[in-house]
């Protein structure tokens, strides 16, 4: 201590976090407040575009997703994937007892193969009795070919018969001439007559023989048999699908999003075993009445909000794919869907908002919600004057949205509204002006 003079000490707290600013002297015997002020920040008004927005909630999934199951279930064999593995497709992911099907899967082939055996049994014998069809219809061919051939022979041998009459009668040849010539064409005609039977009979008998195998046939259809085949190939073709289902695997490239297994435990829940998502892009289905439908057409691009489950928060993009009128408990409503970028690579099953804009204005004056009290009927604000002091304005207001407020009255482009230490002000009290928005 220096004696015959007084210690002066200085100091100075400063208190930022929207409190007071005090400077003090202290001396050896009393304090003396020299001034305070309160510490704010402001945002300026000034003219902007601001629409209003109908938000839409609803969780994005991958655009490809596919819940995998068996067809009944049943115990679990082996599971070669962990959640959140990249998986190609047809990789397989997880085997299932399938026991419970094999049995339906021997009977149904058993079934199919013994028709398919019948089937051919009977298109051989069919083909049998076409070429016998075949073969007969040649001979018959034949011999009425032989038939013809014969026949004529005999009305030669008679036309030579009656020549030898009428030479006879001429005199043009003797007596036993005629008697010796006309006994050689006699013996021919009787052989040419018996030819002609046989043949005839022949050619009965094979027509007969033609008829009855073609009358087999007509009752023959083979379209009844192919019709069972169609069916026994089909229950055949589901029973080899069920088996196929145990053995769960990749529908596409992409990511294990769920895992409901453990091996050796059966696969009865409400939540599917496995689930498979591609998550390069995003889907969000939105459901909006018919009011607000209007205002939404497809391959309009919205701003879309996602929040995932470790609280991730990711603004981005959405456009609209495809709108869709759906009843449901005899209630209308428009099942929307977007799809979205996913740079962030966002978890499936993240929530998300879609905002839709219903009202727009343009070049208006608006201020950030945060400067705003509404207590009362009349909403109002506090501003900073150029002499750094604060003044209540009484304001009306037009539409808003989650950040901003169209002002209608009040308040002119460039004020400084407080946004942040307004609640510790008072009118016309000097304040610091400490960040804030630059204008």
């Amino acid at each position: 201590m220096i004696k015959g003079k007084s210690i002066l000490i200085v100091m100075t707290i400063i208190t930022i976090g929207f409190g007071g600013v005090y400077f003090v002297r202290k001396s050896q015997d009393k304090s003396t407040l020299v001034y305070n002020f309160q510490t704010v920040q402001i945002d300026y008004v000034n003219r902007s575009n601001i629409e209003k927005y109908r938000k839409f909630s609803g969780s994005v999934k991958g655009l490809q997703e596919e819940a995998l199951s068996p067809t009944m279930p049943s115990n679990v064999l082996s599971i070669n994937v962990k959640k959140g593995d990249a998986v190609k497709k047809d990789q397989v992911l997880m085997v299932l007892d399938s026991s419970s099907v094999d049995e339906q899967v021997c009977a149904a082939k058993d079934a199919y193969e013994k028709a398919l055996s019948s089937k051919n049994s009977a298109s051989n014998q069919l083909s049998q009795a076409q070429n016998q069809i075949s073969q007969l219809d040649n001979n018959i061919k034949n011999e009425k070919s032989n038939l013809n051939s014969l026949q004529d022979d005999l009305k030669k041998s008679k036309n030579d018969l009656e020549k030898l009459k009428n030479d006879l009668e001429s005199n043009e040849i003797s007596q036993l001439e005629f008697q010796t010539k006309s006994l050689e064409i006699s013996k021919k005609v009787e052989s040419i007559s018996g030819k002609i039977q046989e043949s005839s009979s022949k050619l009965g008998a094979l027509e007969i023989q033609k008829s009855s195998i073609e009358n087999g046939l007509s009752s023959f259809n083979t379209s009844s048999i192919d019709t069972q085949i169609d069916e026994l190939k089909k229950v055949y073709d589901s029973a080899l699908e069920a088996k196929e289902s145990y053995t769960l695997k990749a529908p596409f490239d992409g990511y294990v999003t769920s895992l409901n297994a453990t091996v050796g435990k059966s696969t009865l829940g409400l939540n599917p075993p496995i689930v498979v998502s591609n998550t390069s892009e995003l889907s969000l289905e939105i459901s909006v009445s018919d009011k607000d439908i209007g205002l939404i057409k497809v391959g309009d691009e919205y701003k879309v909000s996602i929040e995932d489950k470790s609280g991730k928060k990711v603004d981005t993009t959405g456009k609209v794919s495809s709108i869709e009128s759906v009843v449901e408990n005899d209630i209308k409503s428009n099942l929307v869907k977007l799809t979205l970028p996913n740079k962030e690579k966002l978890s499936s099953g993240s929530f998300a908002q879609v905002y839709i804009p219903n009202t727009k204005r343009e070049d208006t004056l608006v201020i950030s919600k945060n400067a705003l009290f509404r207590n009362g009927d009349t909403p109002y604000v506090y501003i900073v004057t150029p002499e750094d002091k604060v003044k209540k304005v009484n304001v009306s207001l037009g539409i808003e949205n989650d950040d901003y407020i169209e002002v209608l009255s009040g308040l002119r482009e460039g004020h400084k509204v407080i946004t942040k230490g307004k609640e510790f002000v008072s009118i016309d009290e000097k304040v610091n002006i400490v960040g804030g928005v630059e204008k």
